[in-house]
């Protein structure tokens, strides 16, 4: 979920920041020696869309499992059918329409020629059929920091300004990939324990991306209510 915004991240400042070599900056996991820049995710949320949207009907590859008992010659179909693509009776073999089945494509029916003369049997079949798609979606919003440290405070300005460059040359890429940022602040910091008090800018940027669920439902039926006369 975070992955893909963590590697695009590290990903666009190791291609653009040139005071840093690639292996010193990484998502952020061990102190390397400086210069060098870590990333972290200092938090994130999910939030849904509460409305689903359709995009419409489209024909769908559908396969069902089915068995029938001795003596029935019919079975019918979960959805109304465009075209069915292959019948196995019992599974694994296959059958001919109009010569082993023929189907009832209004009614959703597969009708056998000849009636099971065993007990139950299992078959298979393949079919297109119509199917409306909805599209729910859901956005995260992950917070990362972005810590820069130089040699000495120059170093760490200058490789802090190069950072953001790359951020803004790469945002491009990454809105193509799905993913938008924004920066949010920055601020200087000491490094923990450091007896030389070495600054570091910290740079906050806000990453979004979109995940999108398409899902597909039978077509609802249409219905017509009427009033009746008096």
């Amino acid at each position: 979920m975070l992955t893909e915004i963590e590697e695009l991240l590290v990903k666009t400042l190791q291609d653009n920041v040139k005071g840093a070599t690639r292996d010193r900056i990484a998502v952020a996991a061990k102190e390397v020696n400086a210069p060098n820049i870590s990333v972290f995710c200092d938090g994130f949320r999910i939030k849904g869309q509460e409305v689903a949207e359709s995009t419409g009907e489209k024909k769908v590859e559908l396969e069902e499992s089915f068995s029938i008992e001795g003596g029935q010659r019919v079975y019918r179909l979960k959805n109304k059918p465009d075209e069915v693509v292959r019948v196995e009776l019992p599974t694994g073999t296959e059958l001919k329409e109009n010569v082993n089945y023929g189907v009832n494509y209004k009614r959703a029916i597969i009708t056998f020629s000849e009636p099971i003369n065993t007990g139950k049997v299992k078959g298979l079949v393949k079919y297109w059929a119509r199917k409306e798609s909805i599209v729910k979606s859901l956005k995260i919003s992950a917070r990362y920091i972005i810590n820069v440290q130089g040699e000495d405070w120059n170093g760490t300005d200058a490789l802090a300004e190069e950072a953001v460059k790359a951020l803004l040359i790469g945002k491009e890429e990454m809105e193509r990939q799905g993913i938008r940022l924004k920066p949010l602040a920055g601020r200087m910091t000491t490094s923990d324990g450091d007896e030389t008090q070495k600054r570091r800018i910290q740079l906050a940027y806000l990453f979004e991306k979109d995940i999108i669920i398409e899902t597909a439902f039978p077509p609802m039926a249409k219905i017509e209510i009427t009033q009746k006369k008096t």
